[in-house]
């Protein structure tokens, strides 16, 4: 027995080790595309060849949506001033204080951009901090001076001169303290921002790109964008004081390094490499049997599993087959789905020859988390199926993404191809007559189709394709209810979301209280579990486009009913900040906000006690034309 277990133990060794090097040598390279522009950051507009990105509301006029961020944040800097208790906003007030609202707006403007930012490190404060410790040490030269100290010796500085030291060493600790009261934490001397900081912000923001690659039309539009700043708000920028020796036609790189003061860092999430951490096979075993084990809690409570493929050979897969598909083909076009049909069930027939129920169906869509669906069952089951007879139960579909589920997969479906199979699936079981699917005719004719209103839902990454659900001609007018938890879509344009989750809190991490503050162990579980996964790196830095996915509050169809239900401990969504623009827009009265009091990102999942209060939503009756 003992040699048989050094043998396995052995086995599981050499296939970790092997794992482990086609991780570094294969699978992280492959997410990076294989490109780079020769500074370890990836190009990802050649990755694009085949078609370029579009923006679905703003097309090339990308300064509108520039314009509409900043409206926002100029809407909320006058909320701030002059809200009353009851929430209404005083006009008189309003006209009354332009000067502390500008200033106001200016902070508010400040913050916003700022988050988007990195401090780069201070080369003499580090400098200056060699040469404290090499004083102190006797070793000091002037070959270890840093660039903003002039000395007219060149003796050395071990001598007995201590004049002469103490000179340098009031010299060297005034660049230290300079250097410590430039740290992102100061608020009284921030690294200052300049204009060509914006410039690499929007060019990647709103063009994808790097600023030397920004053709014609692009810089007009960026022209639009400083414009609006410029002539609407009265916000202006310095520019870089580059030396006068510096080519006027010189690179952003090259004009950066040639500025001491130039010290930011503008965030570039799509162009950056994929930061992932590897983890062992057995772990991918372990979720891939863990999603099967959810696969047989579906089909016990009658779910079944269907793919939709955009191509014109798609047809309907069976449970079994469709239990072994996977998206090891290479297929980006594909959606798998559990649909479980609404009303009284008989058991005696197949779902085929089962007649669609004319109740709105219920889409949900997952959030990021290991095997996808599985740790969302219980509270599907309990709020959807156990907690509903079968005589009122609504048809479901439950949405899978692999992309997101610490699967071993680089596809994904874009957002147009996504949603044209949303709607195939709607149309497959009798629920979307527009739909041009082509698969599966006959059996939909034999069917019948009906315009069923529809519930969308989604849990924090699923709220997107909620958004994109709204965006879709075919289905918006047909949605009556939208259920949100922990919504990551709101807000988007907020650099809370993506700071939080891509860089680990961004400039928050700075200003942490303990290293072991409830928040920070949350954040670094949110890293090991998900942040970090290859996979879902590559999604996020490759496939996401944020500016189709933000959900703009205005944008909700009228005809809709939406409960949006946030945690107040939320360490990807500031909470806060989308409760009060929830509380902030017009359609207030239509939006139930529900704010979960000392309740993290993902305790909806998994708190029983929150669960009552997910399943009034799903029930509660949509509004009426």
């Amino acid at each position: 027995m003992c040699t048989i277990a050094r043998i396995c133990i052995h086995t599981i060794l050499a296939v970790e080790l092997i794992f482990y090097l086609f991780f570094h040598i294969y699978l992280k390279p492959r997410s990076n595309d294989g490109t780079s522009n020769g500074t370890g950051t990836c190009m990802r507009q050649r990755r694009r060849t085949s078609k370029a990105i579009q923006y679905r509301d703003y097309g090339t006029q990308r300064h509108l949506l520039f314009k509409r961020v900043i409206e926002r944040i100029h809407a909320r800097s006058i909320m701030t001033i002059n809200t009353h208790k009851d929430g209404y906003i005083d006009i008189d007030t309003i006209t009354s204080k332009g000067k502390d609202i500008h200033i106001n707006f200016k902070i508010e403007l400040d913050v916003f951009l700022r988050k988007w930012f990195d401090s780069k490190s201070n080369d003499d404060g580090d400098a200056a901090r060699k040469v404290l410790t090499a004083i102190d040490k006797g070793t000091c030269n002037t070959s270890m001076m840093p660039n903003s100290i002039s000395t007219t010796s060149h003796s050395d500085l071990s001598s007995d001169d201590s004049e002469q030291k103490e000179n340098l060493i009031n010299a060297t600790m005034n660049i230290t303290m300079n250097s410590m009261n430039t740290t992102e934490d100061s608020e009284t001397n921030k690294p200052p921002l300049y204009e060509e900081d914006l410039i690499i912000f929007f060019a990647w923001a709103f063009f994808e790109k790097h600023p030397d690659d920004i053709v014609p039309w692009e810089k007009e539009e960026m022209d639009k964008m400083f414009d609006i700043l410029r002539k609407d708000y009265g916000v202006q920028y310095p520019k870089v004081p580059a030396p006068a020796s510096l080519s006027a036609n010189a690179s952003m790189n090259t004009k950066r390094t040639s500025v001491a003061s130039w010290r930011m860092n503008a965030r570039s999430m799509t162009l950056e490499d994929v930061e992932a951490w590897h983890r062992p096979l057995l772990v991918y075993i372990c979720i891939w049997i863990l999603k099967h084990v959810g696969y047989v809690v579906l089909l016990y409570f009658g779910f079944r599993r269907h793919v939709i493929k955009l191509d014109a050979n798609e047809k309907e897969s069976d449970s079994a087959n469709a239990m072994l598909e996977t998206n090891a083909t290479g297929s980006n076009s594909k959606l798998c789905y559990w649909y479980l049909p609404g009303g009284d069930i008989n058991s005696n027939m197949s779902q085929s020859q089962q007649q669609p129920q004319h109740r709105n169906p219920i889409l949900f869509f997952h959030g990021i988390a290991p095997g996808g669906l599985v740790f969302y069952l219980p509270m599907l089951i309990n709020c959807l199926v156990a907690s509903t007879s079968k005589i009122q139960q609504q048809p479901l579909f439950l949405f899978e993404n692999p992309s997101i589920s610490i699967s071993m997969t680089f596809d994904a479906p874009s957002e147009e191809e996504a949603v044209q199979m949303v709607e195939r699936a709607l149309h497959r079981h009798g629920f979307g007559g527009t739909s041009s699917d082509s698969g599966g005719q006959g059996q939909e004719q034999k069917q019948g189709q009906n315009q069923s209103d529809i519930t969308i839902s989604g849990h924090s990454f699923g709220s997107f394709q909620v958004t994109w659900l709204i965006k879709s001609e075919n289905i918006r007018k047909r949605i009556r209810k939208i259920v949100l938890l922990d919504p990551v879509s709101i807000l988007l344009s907020e650099p809370d979301v993506i700071m939080n989750f891509v860089y680990d809190g961004g400039n928050a991490k700075y200003k942490r209280n303990s290293d072991f503050s409830v928040e920070n162990v949350q954040r670094m579980v949110t890293k090991l579990v998900a942040g970090s996964e290859l996979c879902i790196q590559h999604y996020l830095r490759r496939h996401f486009e944020w500016y189709n996915s933000e959900l703009w509050l205005e944008d909700i169809p009228d005809q809709a009913i939406v409960h949006i239900m946030l945690a107040e401990k939320d360490v990807i969504v500031n909470a806060p900040k989308v409760m009060s623009e929830i509380h902030r827009h017009s359609k207030a009265t239509s939006i139930n906000s529900i704010y979960w009091e000392e309740c993290g990102h993902g305790d909806c999942i998994t708190n029983k006690e929150l669960w009552a209060t997910v399943a009034a939503a799903f029930k509660s009756r949509p509004k009426r034309d």
